[in-house]
Parts: C-alpha cells; structure tokens; sequence
C-alpha cells in the first residue's frame, strides 16, 4: 500500500503535463512594452504550433501572473540570454493563449521555464 499511493501521484502528475509542449533553443528576441505587463519571447526555433493562438513565432510571459512570479522566470529568461545558453519554454498545447490589445489568443502561454 505504501507504493501505490507515491506511484499514484506520480501518474497523476504525468497527465496533468501530459497536455504540454516543451521547446527548446537560445532566446533570439524579448519584447518588452509600456502599455502592457506581457512579455514576449522568441527562440531560435518556432516550436510546436497551437493553432488558438495567433502568433506562431513568440511565446508569452503572461502580464496577469502574479508580479513576483514574472519577475522570476524574466530572471531566469535574462540570465540565459546574457549566457547564452539554451531554455526550454513549456506552453500548453490545448489552446491557453495569451490575449494582447484587441487579440483575445494572440500568444502561446509560457507555463514553465528551464534552463
């Protein structure tokens, strides 16, 4: 019985990411703008496409996330940059896009940040 319970959650975490795409490369460009908290990342490669979204170049840092939580992963993302190393962006494959001025699914929502 003390197995099946870890092995149960660790099958529940598998499908709860199982509808995520990760892609992977160095940062070419971030956007940073006035009238909005968004931020928006390109890689060197496009990634996986997510047909809800508009764009199909850039990944979004959503400007609704908490403050604190944004400024991590820009962190992270401006560190790997100045690096020059590789990050993988995770982005929800089911369409969670990123609204941005009159676009209500402009960009792929960045869930989670690796580098």
């Amino acid at each position: 019985m003390k197995f099946i319970l870890p092995l149960t959650f660790l099958f529940m975490s598998q499908i709860a990411h199982a509808a995520w795409h990760n892609t992977s490369g160095k940062i070419t460009h971030m956007n940073f703008y006035a009238n909005t908290d968004t931020i928006l990342i390109r890689l060197e490669g496009p990634g996986t496409d997510v047909p809800q979204c508009s764009n199909k170049d850039y990944f979004a840092i959503d400007g609704s996330m908490p403050e604190s939580r944004r400024n991590q992963i820009l962190s992270a993302l401006l560190s790997a940059k100045a690096a020059g190393i590789l990050v993988t962006l995770a982005y929800d494959a089911n369409g969670t896009c990123v609204p941005y001025g009159n676009n209500p699914n402009a960009y792929r929502s960045t869930l989670r940040v690796v580098r």
